[in-house]
C-alpha cells in the first residue's frame, strides 16, 4: 500500500477517534447531568422535616420519587407498605409535602390493616407549587412502630423545571438514553486503531471510559435509590475529571 493510500486510512481513524471522544464525553457530561440532579434533590430533602427522621429507627427502601417534574405537570411519589409477619398488623403511614416554603408542609396520614406477608402501595399527588426555593419538591414519609417492625422514614426531592410544554419521565429518558447512547458509541469509535494512537490519546480513551463506567453505577446506583453510592461515585467521577483536565492542560 503507497503512502498516498495510508495517508486517508490514517486520518479517517484520527477523526473516528476524535468523534469518538466527543461522543464518549458528552455522554459522560449527560449521565453527570441527570446523576447530579437526582443526588442533589435527595440531599436536599434530607433537610426536610427532620424530627421525625429523629424518631425513626431504620431507613425506608421503598420510597420512590420521580427525579424530576416540569411546571406544567403533576406529579406522583409512592411507598410499599409490607408485612414481612405471621399476623396481621396495622401500621400508621405520614407523608410529609414541602407546601411552597421549607417550614411548611401538608401532611397526610393512613392507617393500613396488613395481613401476614402483605403489601400495600401508598400514593400522593405532588404539585409544581409545592417547591421550595423555586427548585424543588421535598417528600418525607414516616411509617410508625407496629408489632416487631421498628419505625421508618426516608426522604426525597424532586426536581421541578420551568418547561410547561415537557414532562419530566420524558426529559428523564431522553437525557438517560442519549447518554449511554453516546457514551456506547463514544467508547467503540475512539477504541478503533487505537493501538496507532499517541499516548496523550490513549490516555484520554482510558479516563473517558473510565469516567463511563462511573456515571453507568452512579445511574444504576440513582434507580434503585441508593443515594450513598450515587454520591460516592459522583464524587470519583469529579475528581476523575480534574485530574483528566489537569493532565491535558500539563499535556498542551
Amino acid at each position: 500500500m503507497g503512502r498516498d493510500s495510508v495517508e486517508p486510512v490514517t486520518q479517517q481513524r484520527t477523526f473516528t477517534r476524535i468523534a469518538g471522544l466527543i461522543l464518549l464525553f458528552l455522554g459522560v457530561l449527560l449521565g453527570a447531568l441527570y446523576v447530579g440532579a437526582a443526588a442533589w434533590g435527595d440531599w436536599e430533602a434530607l433537610q426536610f422535616d427532620t424530627l421525625v427522621a429523629f424518631r425513626s429507627e431504620k431507613g425506608l427502601s421503598t420510597l420512590r420519587c420521580p427525579v424530576l417534574m416540569t411546571t406544567g405537570e403533576t406529579g406522583t411519589v409512592h411507598v410499599t407498605v409490607r408485612n414481612p409477619t405471621d399476623r396481621q398488623i396495622t401500621r400508621t403511614v405520614r407523608a410529609y409535602i414541602s407546601a411552597g416554603d421549607v417550614m411548611a408542609k401538608r401532611e397526610f396520614m393512613e392507617r393500613v390493616v396488613l395481613g401476614p406477608e402483605e403489601s400495600r402501595r401508598l400514593s400522593w399527588e405532588i404539585l409544581p407549587q409545592d417547591r421550595v426555593f423555586d427548585l424543588f419538591v421535598l417528600v418525607r414519609v414516616y411509617l410508625s412502630r407496629s408489632y416487631r417492625l421498628p419505625s421508618e422514614d426516608a426522604a426525597c426531592g424532586v426536581l421541578v423545571l420551568d418547561l410547561p410544554s415537557w414532562r419530566g419521565g420524558v426529559l428523564v429518558s431522553l437525557v438517560v438514553a442519549a447518554s449511554l447512547l453516546c457514551m456506547g458509541a463514544g467508547t467503540v469509535l475512539s477504541r478503533r486503531g487505537l493501538h496507532r494512537a499517541s499516548e496523550r490519546v490513549r490516555w484520554l480513551v482510558r479516563n473517558g471510559t473510565a469516567m463511563a463506567a462511573i456515571v453507568v453505577a452512579a445511574i444504576a446506583a440513582g434507580f434503585l435509590g441508593w443515594l450513598w453510592l450515587e454520591t460516592i461515585t459522583l464524587i470519583l467521577l469529579f475528581l476523575l475529571v480534574i485530574i483528566t483536565a489537569g493532565q491535558a492542560v500539563y499535556s498542551a
